[in-house]
């Protein structure tokens, strides 16, 4: 029954709520983390601008992006939002904004306002003149305000369906009950679509959240709950109820960092009585939380020990959310995690998530107490985070799973950091701001392996000390590369000048070949250790040879080892070690200290012995991959039992099979799939590899596996890559698995994801039909959008139901879905659509939209001229 005091908490809100705030709603919108980028990836690639630096753009604009100036300091951000129906994406707010100019008197107040309706702004109870573009709302204050004097204007506005910073998740998605029906996604610069900020990572305040949603749903916001209220919206007995939520964080982070979840869910606590650690997710699933994030509170113990600075904030949620369109997202002490990311006992077969749950759970630390002042040092929010989720497999597993972890991360460094005139890890060189994080200069992968080059320079003490120092110096602070880099030198002693220059602000990364043989003496007993070392990739003015010092270990026949560099900082380079025998092997770089793409050529006895009794990870999948010239029986075997050893690291077995591969060797292929094939994620990567097998029908054997393996592993990720790799080997036997599999529901859709990808290599009967199926609103939306980029690939000569579909997902409400249909409008090259590609451009409401856009039509008109 509602009453008095219930109906007193309804007038008092609406002092600060008024009626038509607490009669209108709120919708919807997306983000990531970096994990979380792979359609920032294809498109930052897809649309990359080849001009050196300096140079001008295509509409002649400087490809160079400079942080904002701050006149003045945003203090505290207090956001009071009402959604009467989250069916209804449409939201009343109101901004009340404490500040104070920095450095000179102020007039005005210019605020990042994007798409929203600004209703009234005042001071006190002095309404405020202002002018609002849709995109930056200036407000002229009273009188001047002195530096350091503080004040606080209040903005009234409405929210009405906006393209980005704020989404809504309509009742039913993909065919379930949505568990969050509102979220945001802050990063890069998108919360000032639901909230007045300065958007941008320069700028710290505290914030505080006063959520009036239906009754029934729960919010999630930074800091902490200070109260819970009932209300209604208006009087009488039909009034909807309003639950009422009052969120606060007394410590300052960025704005994109600001988060706001509604919905509906299961939670489970994995914290103590001194640090709440809640995991909120969809009904039913507490089990599923429970099992997914248990190992937070060992991660937030590890962490807090590693880094030498404790937890800065109140509390740590984590909060799975449907449609949420990236891997997961750092919100200052409440993480949005994808809504796949809750595993049950079956997909726990052959995953956890510890890798996702480390990055972000870091990125508290880099990025969220310490954050880069603007994306051009994005890296040092990423690269510490992605380093984190090695350190964290390090202390779980051992050595060997840091090792691994490393090696895998500069496989993709070699394989897409290869331009040097491209923009560096660190650079001022773009448009728009994502394609920062999707550049070939990778700010996770490369700055992770940069920050492991750094440790293993320092060693784990000094590199550690220096991390505490970076924290502790630069607390609650934006920050660049260079004050990262004064913090090492401090620490050290060292100069890190040209290392940062080198692999940090340049693009491009070394391409070593080392040719190792030994001589015999004439003169004494022993012989001659000979290094002959090049670098391959482009070398002139804008991109000289690298300087390095190269680790060299040399085991000796004795079973002794030393451990030596050499340095290099030209085109060539030779050295020479007298040794009293001649060694076992030589490993280049073992611990991979040098981010670098490195070929050994050596005597063919001290590759095997390399592949079999390398010192780490690295030396041996080094060698097994360079297996692959020599003829001889031996390395074969060598490389089938190597693959064959579970004892082994996956990334060492794979190295070996890959080798057998290009060997074609299919017959002891074979025989490896007809043995034990464990655990499954070897299984998983040994039928990706089989994907690049020349003639898999050389050998039954492997196809029958591959089929096997695709209809009935135990493993969803498992059956995935092996219809996968018989879509590339054996379409006829794929395809009919393909089409069962695209009717299969499975955690993730991962079946399904799998079938598409499939079909879009068997093209084969209903292929055509399958996908365009595919792309409906009742499919899981990943699946939706790997349907979209497949749809080009099998479309028949007559383009045209292709490219109709494909135009009318251009400005779907989900922006993955219309992003995917502007990219594959592009691949698909119909002339046709450049119309559709300009009408969505006049009514893109977000810069990100019309800079895809832009980028599009000029591809499109490219191919047609």
């Amino acid at each position: 029954m509602k009453n008095a005091s219930n109906r007193r908490l309804v007038l008092a809100l609406a002092a600060v709520l008024p009626l038509p705030v607490i009669s209108t709603i709120a919708q919807a919108a997306e983000h990531r983390c970096g994990h979380c980028l792979a359609h920032a990836r294809a498109a930052a690639h897809r649309f990359a601008h080849p001009e050196r630096f300096g140079e001008l753009n295509e509409r002649g604009l400087p490809t160079r992006v400079f942080p904002p100036s701050r006149p003045i300091d945003i203090l505290h951000t207090k956001i009071e939002l009402t959604f009467e129906d989250l069916d209804q994406p449409k939201a009343e707010g109101l901004a009340t904004i404490d500040f104070a100019p920095i450095g000179r008197p102020a007039d005005r107040v210019h605020l990042d306002a994007r798409g929203l309706q600004i209703q009234s702004v005042s001071m006190g109870r002095n309404t405020l003149r202002f002018e609002h573009d849709a995109e930056r709302l200036e407000i002229r204050l009273p009188r001047e305000i002195a530096p350091g004097e503080r004040r606080s204007v209040s903005i009234r506005y409405s929210i009405d369906n906006p393209p980005a910073g704020l989404f809504f998740t309509p009742q039913r998605a993909g065919g379930r009950l949505a568990s969050a029906r509102v979220h945001t996604q802050g990063q890069p610069e998108e919360n000032s679509f639901w909230f007045p900020t300065h958007d941008f990572p320069n700028e710290r305040m505290t914030t505080e959240l006063v959520v009036a949603v239906p009754k029934g749903f729960d919010t999630l916001s930074n800091g902490v709950l200070l109260s819970r209220e009932q209300g209604w919206s208006g009087d009488g007995p039909d009034a909807p109820e309003f639950t009422i939520d009052h969120w606060k964080l007394d410590t300052p982070h960025p704005p994109y960092l600001v988060t706001l979840v509604v919905g509906i869910f299961d939670s489970v606590e994995l914290g103590t009585e001194d640090l709440a650690m809640p995991v909120y997710g969809p009904p039913g699933r507490s089990d599923d939380l429970q099992r997914t994030y248990a190992a937070t509170p060992a991660m937030m113990e590890f962490f807090t020990d590693r880094f030498g600075v404790e937890y800065p904030w109140p509390a740590y949620a984590q909060v799975v959310v449907d449609e949420f369109r990236w891997g997961g997202m750092e919100n200052t002490g409440a993480t949005t995690m994808n809504g796949d990311a809750v595993f049950d006992s079956h997909v726990a077969i052959d995953h956890d998530l510890d890798g996702l749950i480390a990055h972000e759970l870091a990125h508290q630390w880099f990025g969220n107490l310490v954050t880069c002042n603007s994306w051009e040092h994005l890296w040092l929010n990423e690269g510490f985070a992605t380093l984190s989720e090695g350190l964290w497999l390090e202390h779980r597993d051992g050595r060997a799973a840091y090792q691994g972890f490393l090696w895998n991360r500069l496989q993709g460094v070699i394989e897409e950091d290869t331009d040097p005139a491209a923009p560096g890890m660190a650079s001022k060189r773009y448009e728009n701001p994502e394609e920062i994080f999707g550049k070939p200069a990778d700010p996770y992968s490369k700055g992770a392996l940069v920050l492991h080059a750094i440790r293993a320079k320092l060693g784990d003490d000094l590199f550690f000390e220096a991390v505490a120092e970076y924290l502790r110096r630069h607390a609650g602070n934006p920050v660049e590369t260079d004050q990262f880099r004064r913090v090492l030198e401090d620490v050290s002693g060292e100069s890190f000048d040209r290392f940062f220059w080198q692999w940090v602000t340049r693009a491009g990364v070394p391409r070593l070949s080392v040719e190792t043989s030994w001589t015999d003496s004439d003169s004494f007993k022993g012989g001659t250790l000979n290094l002959n070392i090049e670098q391959l990739q482009t070398i002139d003015g804008d991109s000289p040879a690298f300087a390095l010092d190269l680790p060299v270990y040399i085991r000796e026949a004795s079973g002794a080892s030393v451990r030596t560099s050499v340095r290099i900082d030209t085109r060539a380079a030779e050295a020479s070690f007298p040794m009293r025998q001649r060694p076992a092997f030589v490993a280049i770089d073992p611990e991979l200290a040098i981010v670098a793409d490195i070929e050994t050529v050596r005597p063919s006895d001290w590759a095997l012995a390399q592949a079999e009794h390398g010192p780490t990870v690295a030396a041996r999948a080094r060698a097994a991959r360079q297996l692959t010239e020599t003829g001889d029986n031996a390395s074969a075997r060598l490389l089938s039992n190597i693959a064959r050893d579970e004892a082994e690291h996956d990334a060492v077995r794979i190295a070996a099979v890959r080798s057998l591969i290009e060997r074609g060797e299919t017959g002891m292929l074979g025989a490896i799939a007809m043995g034990r094939v464990e655990p499954p994620s070897f299984r998983a990567a040994f039928a990706e590899a089989l994907a690049d097998l020349p003639d898999v029908a050389s050998d039954e054997r492997l196809g029958d596996w591959l089929q096997r393996t695709a209809r009935n592993d135990r493993a969803l990720t498992v059956q995935g890559a092996a219809l996968i790799a018989l879509a590339k080997t054996d379409p006829a036997r794929a395809h009919p698995i393909a089409l069962y599999f695209s009717e299969i529901d499975a955690h993730a859709d991962r079946l399904r994801r799998a079938a598409v990808e499939a079909l879009a290599k068997t093209r084969g009967e209903h292929t055509l039909d399958t996908l365009l199926g595919l792309t409906g609103v009742e499919t899981h939306f990943r699946t939706r959008v790997a349907a979209i980029e497949a749809l080009p690939k099998v479309a028949p000569d007559n383009t045209a139901p292709v490219r109709v579909r494909l135009q009318d997902l251009v400005g779907n409400r989900l922006g993955a879905v219309s992003h995917a249909a502007i990219d594959a409008l592009v691949e698909l090259g119909d002339p046709e659509a450049i119309s559709t590609l300009r009408q969505a451009r006049e009514n893109a409401r977000s810069d990100h939209d019309r800079w895809r856009l832009d980028n599009a039509i000029r591809a499109l008109e490219s191919q047609a001229n």
